[in-house]
């Protein structure tokens, strides 16, 4: 057992490092879709998806853009909000108000899900928008007489 169990460590380390090394080889050229009009966005790597999906939704989508740039900076107060609480929270437990310490840690699970909620209820929008409008539909070739 002395003999094959560092053996064994080395072979499956090797392999996790295959494994892993083939997995990022595969995200380096992946393609992205954007949220609205559902375009791929391809980038080379995970480091420019931000900058190729940002520049993506700037130019067709700007009113999409200023809204989510809007809605960053309230989202950073918005989380700035939840720590407060889940700091409060983790004193409440130490002072052993255990009934406080429960509710403020409850509270934060909806708040994460009323926030993810009402982005998807708007990202829902812009593309509803988007689809409806002319420039969102294939052009039809009609002949010209």
């Amino acid at each position: 057992m002395a003999a094959f169990l560092p053996l064994f460590v080395f072979v499956g380390f090797r392999d996790v490092a295959r494994r892993t090394r083939r997995d990022i080889d595969g995200t380096k050229t992946l393609v992205s879709h954007c949220p609205i009009c559902d375009a791929g966005i391809p980038h080379t790597g995970l480091r420019e998806l931000r900058r190729a999906r940002r520049e993506h939704i700037e130019t067709l989508h700007p009113e999409f853009f200023h809204y989510a740039s809007r809605i960053n900076k309230l989202a950073v107060l918005y989380w700035a909000g939840l720590i407060f609480l889940a700091i409060t929270a983790t004193f409440w437990f130490f002072v052993k108000s255990y009934i406080l310490s429960l509710a403020g840690f409850l509270a934060v699970l909806p708040l994460l899900y009323i926030l993810n909620q009402f982005f998807q209820k708007q990202v829902r929008e812009f593309r509803r928008r988007w689809t409806e409008h002319g420039s969102a539909r294939p052009q039809q070739n009609t002949p010209q007489i």
